[in-house]
Formats: structure tokens, sequence, C-alpha cells
């Protein structure tokens, strides 16, 4: 949820073109970030997509894609990626006070849960690398274009994108060109937001560009017991690129990014109060009106006792090297990520302190390495071919409780769940299109998956707490080795047809993955398997893609079927005791 606002926005920008030209591979990158800017002004320009590891035309690609330009985004005030709901009506985000459980769904389906072991449904990819906590993506300034593809589509782009994707494209350093840009807007609400963007050439093959933001917003979740209020924006980070072009053939492109959220999010309002007759208590004790319109909370400790939340903190740095073997393009993309959280919120969401205990510190780290090699484009086959390794591990300290069943001096009943979560993934990946007439192309693709996963939990009572706590909260102490191993073969087929010069009918058949996990924060019982099955899917699509006057006007239409097997979700079930 969250309020309209009134904006202000200045800004000023300084562009200066050094030398007698650009290099010809900036030249190019720059008309491709422009030609999206100019389709979505309406002109005749093409609009430049990625979403089959190619430049393409999006009137080209059977694939049902939503883009938005980087000019687009600023105009629309999209500044975080929640906002681009807005633009994808295909796409929605839900919120949650742990992040890694908030996340994109697309066509209404994503992943649900407060596990921090289990990936989303919809990826989301930043300049080629795959987020496996898709959070981490923290503003969007200084962006080129975002892509939103719906349908399973991990196939090419890494992994766990069983339900769809978000392709997050920056800006890259522009060579031979000095600029600079800055931005302040302020809205109602408290809104203030600020940003800057430095491009510098460092010879004729070397320039850097340097993004900086702060963004503050007012919340409006309000706490009548503490006269606080949540939900608002609170944070601030940088990006650097550097760009290093030695020859037409060989590209170089460094990247490095950090932010810090504080913000205090994401808190949910009661709508109806069922059966919760102490929470009642302190609603009627403070006038608060549960329904639809309720924006007001009775927190006690709304970030709960764990001490430094709430605390979000994002970096990582990668490196993509592109080479031109004699029309052949052989890339390779590595990075190397990091989130840390410090997140707790009160359960109870009541001034006593029932159940204050309710998360802890959360530290993840992500390593990924891709190869591909691609045929030369505009032949009759065309091919790709390529190499994927990711590794991450999720080291958790969960505690959940309180006192339970009254305020003090009950003694308190708090279980520790320590987990150290390691997840390998390994892939080979593969398409090939044919034309096989002037209007008829076939395309298909495949990829064969190796997950392995491990991992140790330990769940035992807090230092003070009543003995047992463990048992009462649902769980089973003690110290535990969980493994998991799949290995799968995804694919897809395609078939496209012109019906006329700009009219493309096609239709896709895919079997989609995403691959198992573990429920770290769940209940450890006995006789329950915690590692959960990989999520398989069947996907239909049939679609029409049109052009009119001039690629002033599109339409395009989609029917799809999905059918998902293992759905991985979590429910939380309060017809039992403990829930």
């Amino acid at each position: 949820m969250r309020k309209g606002t009134l904006a202000t926005s200045v800004s000023l920008t300084i562009c200066t073109a050094l030398g007698a030209g650009m290099p010809a591979a900036a030249m190019a990158e720059t008309a491709a970030e422009e030609g999206a800017t100019r389709a979505a002004d309406h002109s005749p320009a093409d609009i430049i997509v990625t979403a089959r590891k190619r430049a393409e035309n999006v009137q080209d690609v059977s694939e049902s894609i939503t883009v938005v330009s980087g000019e687009s985004i600023d105009t629309l005030q999209i500044v975080q990626p929640s906002d681009l709901t807005r633009i994808a009506p295909a796409l929605t985000f839900r919120d949650n006070p742990i992040p890694t459980s908030s996340g994109f769904a697309v066509r209404g389906i994503g992943t649900s849960t407060f596990s921090s072991t289990v990936e989303q449904s919809v990826s989301t990819v930043v300049d080629g690398v795959v987020l496996g906590q898709p959070q981490s993506a923290a503003s969007l300034i200084d962006i080129s274009r975002v892509e939103v593809l719906e349908g399973p589509q991990g196939l090419l782009f890494g992994k766990n994108a069983s339900a769809g994707l978000v392709n997050i494209v920056t800006n890259t350093p522009r060579l031979g060109s000095l600029a600079a840009e800055a931005s302040v807007t302020y809205g109602s609400d408290g809104e203030l937001r600020n940003s800057g963007v430095l491009n510098v050439p460092l010879g004729d093959t070397l320039a850097v560009r340097i993004v900086g933001f702060r963004n503050r917003t007012d919340g409006f979740i309000h706490n009548k017991f503490l006269n606080q209020d949540y939900n608002g924006e609170k944070n601030y980070g940088f990006r650097g690129k550097l760009l290093f072009e030695p020859s037409d053939n060989v590209s170089l492109l460094v990247s490095a990014d950090y932010a810090k959220d504080t913000s205090a999010c994401c808190f949910s309002t009661t709508r109806t109060l069922g059966t919760n007759a102490n929470l009642a208590n302190f609603f009627n004790l403070y006038g608060v009106i549960p329904g639809p319109d309720n924006l007001d909370v009775v927190a006690g400790k709304p970030f709960g006792t764990y001490p430094g939340a709430p605390l979000r903190v994002y970096k990582g740095v990668s490196g993509q090297l592109d080479v031109d073997l004699g029309g052949r393009e052989l890339t390779s993309i590595t990075a190397y990520r990091r989130n840390h959280y410090i997140l707790d919120f009160d359960g109870d969401q009541t001034p006593l302190d029932r159940f204050d205990y309710n998360g802890g510190d959360y530290d993840y780290k992500q390593f990924s390495q891709e190869l591909r090699l691609a045929s030369p484009a505009g032949q009759t086959v065309e091919w790709l071919a390529g190499l994927f390794y990711f590794r991450s591990t999720n080291d958790v300290f969960f505690q959940a409780g309180g006192r339970l069943l009254g305020p003090a001096p009950l003694p308190l009943v708090v279980a520790v769940i320590e987990t150290h979560f390691r997840s390998k993934s390994y892939a080979g990946f593969g398409s090939v299109a044919w034309d096989a007439t002037d209007a008829l192309r076939l395309r298909v693709g495949g990829r064969l998956t190796r997950d392995e996963l491990k991992a140790r939990r330990l769940a035992y009572d807090l230092p003070g707490a009543r003995p047992g706590s463990s048992a009462i909260i649902g769980s089973v102490a003690g110290d535990t080795t969980e493994t998991g191993r799949t290995t799968n073969f995804s694919w897809k087929v395609t078939g496209e047809y012109d019906v006329a010069p700009d009219v493309m009918v096609y239709a896709n058949v895919a079997r989609g993955y995403k691959g198992p996990g573990l429920a770290s924060s769940g209940i450890v019982q006995p006789g329950v398997d915690p590692i959960i099955r990989p999520e398989k899917v069947w996907s239909y699509d049939l679609g029409i893609k049109a052009s009119f006057l001039d690629n002033r006007a599109t339409f395009n239409a989609a029917l799809f079927y999905e059918d998902f097997t293992d759905f991985q979700t979590q429910i939380y079930d309060t017809s039992t005791n403990p829930p």
C-alpha cells in the first residue's frame, strides 16, 4: 500500500562530447539505449531487448514482454522495483517484513514464504547477473531499460525463473563523452530524493560512470501505542562502472555497487479481528477500527528485540568480458554479491511482549559464473550455447517467542534456530533457431541443471528462557544436517510464422524448473523432510505481435496456460496449537 504523492523535480544535466567521435562499439550501445527511449515515445525506432541473449526488436521476439525505457522510468517516478507493477499489467509485488520473503509475481504466480533459503519463482537479473535474493535490486537509478518476461525463463537466464523474470539493464559508461546529471525531487508525505550521475572518459578506450542516490519518505502506517509511523523509505547507495574497449573486438565492463536500507518496513494492518480477543481489547482502547481503510497498529516493539534492526545492506561486484571471435560472440560474466540483514518484528502486534522475538541476523553470499558462445546473427541457423555455475551460502540466526501466555513476570519462551545453508547449481544450456522458410522459424532449446543443497541446523532455547521453549514453539531441539540433490532437464520449443511483413503469430511449449529449497525458519518436526521438492511447470503460449503505421502503433496479445507441480509456498495455519 502506498499513498499518492505530489512531487516537484529539479534536475541539471551537462553533456560534452570529446574528440571527433565515439568508437563504433560505444556508438552502437548508445544507439540501442536511445532506440529503446525513442520507441517508448512512439517514434518509428525499434525497441531493443535482450530476452534471448541477443539484441533484438521486441516485436521479433516470440515472448510476452513488457519493456520500459529509462526515460519512461524517470518520467513515471519509478524509483524502486516494486513500482514496476505500474507499467507491467502481469506483474505484482508482495512486501514482507523479511525482505527475502518479498518478491514479484508474474501472471499471479510468485513465491510466498518466510524461509530465506527458498528462492523466488520470478527471478531478477541485473546487468546479466542473476540475483539469488531479488530484493537486493535496491533502487532504479540511471536505468537503460527494464524487461518483464512472462512464463518460464530459466532456459537462458541462470536459474529459478519458473514463473517469469524481471531483467534490469543499467546504463554503461560512454566512451568519449563527459556528462554529469543531478536531480532533486521533493514531494508530499516527506518525500525527498537525490541522485547524481557522472560519466568521465579516460582516453579513447576507457570510461567511468558513477551513480549515487539517497531517498527519504515518511511512513503512512501509524502506531498509536508509540506514536510512530512506518512503511516509509530511508536508503542510500552507489554504483560504479568501468568500461574498457582496447579494440573493436574486445570489451570489458567492471561494475560495483553498495546500498544501505534502514526503512521501517513492511507493516501490515488489520482488516478483521476474527477471534483475537487480546488484539481487540487494545484496538478498543486506542480507537483502532479494523477494515480495508485501517492504517493503524498498536505494536509494543515494532522492530522486535534484536539489536540493530531494521538493517538491510546489499553490495556486489561483477565483470563482463565480450570478445568477437570472427563473428561468434564469446561472453563471460563473473559476479559476487553479499547481503546482510538485521530484522525483527512484533509478532503479536500488541503492547504486550507475548511474541516480540521474531527475527534475527541473516548473512547471504553468492558467486556466479556464466560463459556462453553465440553464432553470428542473421543466419539461416543461429545457435547459442553456455555453461553456468552458481554457489550461495546463507547463515541465519533466527529466534522466535516471547512471554506467550501473558505479560511479565511469566518466563520467556524463546526458541533459536541457526541455519547454515549451502547451495550449488551447475548447468549447461543451448538453443538453436532455424529459418525454415522466409516466413516460418523454428526454435528449440534445453538446459541441464544439477542442484546440490546442504544445511546444518541447530535448534535450542535462548539462554535465560524457559527450558523446553523449542518444543513449545513447535520445533525439536538438536543438531541436524540435511542434504538434497536434483538433476533436471528443462526445455522450450517455439514456432513463429509471419502472416504479413509486420504481423507474427507464435506458439511456445516449455517445461520450466525451479530448484529445491529448505524451510530454514520453519518448524523442525520428526518425520517431516525440511528439504522442499523442486517446482516444475508445463507452460503453453499462443500469441500475436503486429506493428502498424511505420511502427507507431503495435498490437500484442497472448493466451497462456501454466500447470505447476510441487509449487513452493508457505501457509500460516492458525488452526493448530501452536500455529
